[in-house]
C-alpha cells in the first residue's frame, strides 16, 4: 500500500499526460463503478475501457493497494477546503460549516474521504479493512481531526465503515444520487479516537 500526491503547483494536466499510477487507479474505480452496466457513464463502449476521470482526483492525495504489480484496492482524500470538493458540492458551504460545528472541528483540521475502492476479485484480502487503516493513519499523521465521507447504502458501504470505527451525522439526510444509483448516507472518522480493532492496525503502521 502507498500513498501518491496529485496535488501542488505540479499537479499533472488532463488526459494522456496523467501519471500512470493515477491511470490505474481511476480504471479500477470505473471498473467497480460501473457495477455491470448499473452505471454506464464510467465505461467508454468505444475504447472498450473503464474510467472514472473525477476532477477532484488533481486535489487529493490516493492511497493505492498493489498485488503483484496491479492495483487492486484505493482510495483518495484531500483537505476539505479544496475547491473540488465533492462533499461541498453536495451539502453546500453552509450547511458544510454547520456540520464542522457541530463535530467541533475547523476547516483546517477537517478532511474528505472518497472513492474507496476494492477489486471485487481480491475483496477476500480485507483490502478494504486495511485502506481504511491507511488512509486513517495517514491523515492523523498530517494534523487532521476529522475525516468526512458520504457512503453509498445499496452495497451497506456505509454498515461496513460503521463497522470500522466511522459514526453517521446524524443531523444530515441520507441523500439520493442518481448519477451514483445509491442513497449516501454522510459519515465521520474522528482519527483521535480510532476503535479498539482499527486501533491494533494503526499501531503496526
Amino acid at each position: 500500500i502507498a500513498v501518491s500526491a496529485a496535488a501542488g503547483d505540479d499537479r499533472p494536466p488532463t488526459g494522456s499526460d496523467l501519471p500512470a499510477w493515477l491511470v490505474e487507479v481511476r480504471a479500477l474505480r470505473g471498473r467497480v463503478l460501473f457495477a455491470s452496466g448499473r452505471r454506464p457513464q464510467f465505461r467508454d463502449p468505444d475504447a472498450n475501457s473503464f474510467c472514472d476521470p473525477d476532477p477532484h482526483d488533481l486535489d487529493a492525495w490516493h492511497i493505492a493497494a498493489r498485488l503483484n504489480g496491479q492495483v487492486v484496492g484505493c482510495v483518495r482524500c484531500a483537505p476539505i477546503r479544496t475547491g473540488s470538493s465533492p462533499l461541498r458540492k453536495l451539502l453546500g458551504a453552509d450547511r458544510l460549516a454547520e456540520v464542522m460545528e457541530h463535530l467541533q472541528t475547523t476547516e483546517d483540521r477537517c478532511a474528505e474521504v472518497s472513492r474507496w475502492t476494492v477489486d471485487p476479485d481480491h475483496g477476500y484480502l480485507g483490502l478494504g479493512y486495511n485502506l481504511i487503516a491507511a488512509v486513517w493513519s495517514f491523515l492523523a499523521g498530517e494534523g487532521y481531526q476529522i475525516g468526512l465521507a458520504a457512503a453509498g447504502s445499496r452495497g451497506k458501504q456505509d454498515r461496513i465503515l460503521e463497522h470500522l470505527g466511522l459514526h453517521y451525522i446524524e443531523a444530515l439526510e441520507a441523500q439520493r444520487s442518481e448519477a451514483f444509483d445509491d442513497t449516501l448516507r454522510f459519515m465521520y472518522a474522528p482519527f483521535e479516537f480510532p476503535s479498539e480493532k482499527l486501533q491494533r492496525v494503526l499501531e503496526k503502521m
